[in-house]
């Protein structure tokens, strides 16, 4: 609760202006069992999962620790889908029990599913997989917005353990390509996601950073002459998103802002009829309900957030993720050791509150479901200093790129 009037600066570029409804019915409660209740999959006897309009955005173990890995387990368990991010399978991933939902993240270094020499090994996949009935999910990353060229994770970070669920070198920089090795191009990509729902008979989605309208058409035409390759959702990774393990000047520069590339890929996908087959994961860092309101009037069906998760375990921003033991939160590398059951707690009362306040926010334009405002840009809400995209203008782009 806030008192004394707010002091947000309402002219503030990305502020959400409600359009609010004075004659309407209390549909909050409505609004909010839409949210706990969103369908990933295809309809038919494709795999499909029912989660919530809110998750948690993948960060590879040990990027942060394992107490920070198994507090967002225990946080995001019932409540929301967790990433695996690209580091593999933990023990503390699972202490969810069967009411947690994980993704198992398919990188470029395909840890956690690779044979002895490094190449992906779609068998390791099923193994763990089809072993952990959490394992809801299997999503191949291509990139995400400040990490658009493989990443880094130093030496310090690569003790015995870790090493031996990579399957590479302890005490070694462990490096993932800035590309995948198992396929090339759209229809290589169109084959991976086929064969590996196939085989493990979950839901596959495809995160990415768009920078290119023109790649991502030539995607969705793809897509649109085979659909069994489809993904079943597509992770849309704003330039603006987060990590520890990138080259300042990709982090500054790479990618379109979540802002922008959530907008093309709704409205790409709609060009060539593909939006009611794919769900749209936002994901740009976002903390508030605010931010939730925004991305999905953008075309958002799920917004996802990695740094959300962190601060809520205790992360306090201290930007030194990626030097040994000056983590002064315990959360990205081992300087204080985290006590994971309370921060647990932390982070489940943290979820409730994003799902009720955003509920409670929606509630007042007087819509009934949170899927009425998604992709309807301006109708609900304002968006201070956001442009609008058109697919006349998303057009133009990909006219200029191809000249």
């Amino acid at each position: 609760m806030g008192g004394h009037g707010s002091r947000a600066d309402r002219d503030k570029a990305g502020s959400v202006l409600v359009r609010t409804k004075n004659l309407r019915t209390n549909s909050e409660p409505a609004i909010l069992a839409s949210m706990r209740n969103v369908r990933i999959g295809s309809q038919g006897d494709q795999p499909f999962l029912v989660t919530g309009a809110f998750r948690q955005s993948g960060m590879a173990t040990p990027s942060i620790t394992c107490e920070a890995t198994e507090a967002m387990a225990r946080g995001t368990a019932g409540l929301c889908l967790m990433g695996t991010g690209e580091g593999g399978l933990w023990p503390q991933h699972l202490v969810g029990g069967p009411d947690a939902q994980i993704e198992f993240q398919v990188g470029t270094g395909y840890f956690g599913c690779r044979d002895k020499d490094g190449a992906f090994d779609v068998a390791a996949l099923c193994n763990v997989v089809l072993s952990n009935p959490s394992v809801v999910a299997v999503e191949v990353k291509l990139s995400q917005g400040a990490k658009q060229d493989g990443g880094k994770a130093p030496g310090w970070k690569i003790d015995a353990e870790v090493a031996e669920r990579r399957g590479i070198e302890p005490w070694k920089d462990c490096f993932s390509p800035p590309t995948h090795s198992a396929f090339a191009g759209v229809t290589g990509l169109v084959g991976f996601v086929s064969r590996i729902r196939q085989k493990t008979s979950r839901v596959v989605g495809v995160k990415l950073a768009i920078g290119s309208f023109l790649e991502f058409d030539e995607m969705c035409r793809t897509w649109a002459t085979y659909p069994h390759g489809i993904p079943d959702y597509l992770q849309i990774d704003g330039g603006e998103g987060g990590t520890g393990a990138a080259y300042e000047e990709m982090m500054k520069c790479g990618g379109m802002p979540a802002s922008v590339a959530i907008q093309v890929a709704d409205l790409l996908l709609r060009k060539h009829g593909l939006r009611d087959r794919v769900t749209l994961v936002g994901s740009a860092g976002g903390y508030t309900p605010e931010d939730l309101v925004r991305m999905f009037a953008l075309g958002a069906d799920i917004v996802a957030t990695g740094r959300a998760f962190k601060y809520a375990t205790g992360c306090i921003a201290a930007g030194k993720c990626h030097i040994a033991g000056e983590c002064p939160t315990g959360v990205a590398s081992n300087g204080e050791v985290i006590d994971p059951v309370e921060r647990g707690k932390w982070i489940r009362a943290y979820v409730e509150a994003m799902y009720e306040r955003t509920a409670h926010l929606l509630s007042v334009t007087g819509i009934s479901d949170y899927r009425e405002i998604v992709g309807t840009r301006r109708k609900h809400v304002e968006i201070v200093g956001v442009p609008i995209w058109t697919l006349d203008q998303v057009e133009a782009i990909i006219a200029l790129e191809r000249a």
